[in-house]
């Protein structure tokens, strides 16, 4: 029985062993399979390998949020990227806070460190690439018809300047 779900809510299906594929967050795969008594389960596949050029992490505003908030949105992606600077800079730091928020070891907040950190855009702007290929899924899965103009979806506008 394939199945598709977060990682900890996965377990109880594995240990019964009625499920043959499961489709979680890669930070809760690499937590189950760490924790896992009997190693239950592993990884087959990263999506990131199936599907490069995606952007995974997005911040998404209203118009209406925008109109009123606009300050705010700056302000939070400012101390957005200035925590991200923070978490390469200090690597030491950000792996023991993870670790005891996420209650699992060092050397697995390592890991998801070094996995998941990479992911993150360091610059907020979007990869033309990816957003052809946000398009196409919507396609995909039948939620539209056609491509709209990807370009004009997102905004610079509420971006720190960078480096």
């Amino acid at each position: 029985m394939p199945l598709l779900c977060k990682g900890p809510r996965s377990e109880p299906f594995a240990q019964q062993r009625t499920t043959t594929a499961l489709a979680c967050f890669y930070s809760d795969t690499l937590a189950w399979n760490a924790t896992a008594v009997d190693r239950l389960g592993r990884m087959l596949v990263n999506f990131e390998q199936l599907a490069p050029n995606f952007h995974i992490h997005v911040i998404d505003a209203s118009d209406a949020f925008i109109k009123t908030h606009p300050d705010g949105l700056r302000a939070f992606l400012a101390a957005l990227f200035e925590s991200l600077d923070y978490m390469r800079d200090h690597r030491a730091v950000a792996v023991a806070v993870a670790g005891k928020t996420l209650g699992v070891t060092p050397g697995l907040a390592g890991k998801l460190y070094d996995d998941l950190l990479p992911m993150y855009n360091t610059t907020g702007r979007f990869d033309p690439k990816a957003l052809d290929r946000l398009a196409q899924a919507e396609i995909d899965m039948g939620e539209i018809s056609a491509k709209p103009d990807m370009q004009a979806l997102p905004t610079e506008a509420f971006l720190p300047a960078r480096p």
